[in-house]
């Protein structure tokens, strides 16, 4: 069986077991661990800051997305000092041919470096008796001194919506929110409990996690075990209520 699943296996057991216990479980006879009381009473608070962030970035993208310019033909080139072409929130676009990875687009400054070489090369074949490759040279430099000023507007536009639209500092901010969560759940579940009550803090943490992006819960290697600790915390607890 798959690993993932035998985990979030264990991890919804654990839940299930946690909900059933604490719903039957009265005044504890034994005061529940402050630490852990205090972090799942913070615990509603962090996971409110990170799901706001994530919506946050969600409606930067949703705003400028249609707006966002696609790099013309005219610039796009794959070469030393070529950027990929990104959305909005940097993710590469796929090259229409598959396994050609992500478009990648030249900046005025490798447009200008290609022009000069051009021109070079253009003073050397002058200089020769066979002039074959004199014309695709001159098309070439015609071509490359045309990309410049097209390439100089298209990273301005770029850069002009990015700052406008505050998205870098709101990909900070989903990713700080991130980490301060995923931290508060493996500080809860590492933490000792000593009741019920703490084992359905850690439920809940386990819950608040949800809120984390699929992809970063999926490498959120720690996450392996949460299921097993809460798994643990159950059985510890229900053979202290039979002892």
């Amino acid at each position: 069986m798959n690993a993932a699943v035998t985990n979030r296996r264990q991890m919804l057991l654990g839940l299930a077991a946690a909900s059933t216990a604490a719903a039957t479980v009265t005044e504890a006879s034994i005061a529940e661990n402050p630490d852990l009381i205090r972090m799942g009473n913070e615990l509603p608070a962090i996971e409110a800051e990170h799901v706001a962030a994530r919506a946050e970035v969600k409606r930067i993208i949703s705003k400028y997305s249609p707006t966002w310019p696609r790099a013309p033909k005219a610039i796009v080139r794959y070469g030393t000092g070529c950027l990929k072409e990104q959305t909005i929130d940097f993710r590469g676009y796929p090259h229409d041919i598959k396994g050609c990875g992500a478009i990648r687009v030249g900046t005025p400054e490798v447009f200008r470096r290609e022009a000069e070489y051009d021109e070079g090369e253009i003073a050397r074949i002058l200089k020769t008796k066979s002039k074959r490759r004199l014309g695709m040279v001159q098309k070439s430099l015609e071509e490359n001194r045309a990309a410049i000023p097209i390439a100089r507007k298209y990273w301005a536009e770029v850069d002009a919506i990015r700052d406008a639209s505050g998205i870098e500092a709101a990909l900070e901010r989903r990713s700080e929110t991130r980490e301060r969560l995923t931290e508060q759940v493996n500080a809860i579940l590492e933490c000792e409990e000593r009741s019920m009550q703490g084992v359905l803090i850690k439920a809940q943490a386990l819950v608040a996690f949800n809120s984390v992006e699929p992809f970063y819960r999926f490498f959120e290697s720690r996450s392996k075990e949460w299921g097993n600790q809460i798994a643990s915390a159950i059985f510890r607890q229900a053979s202290q209520e039979r002892g």
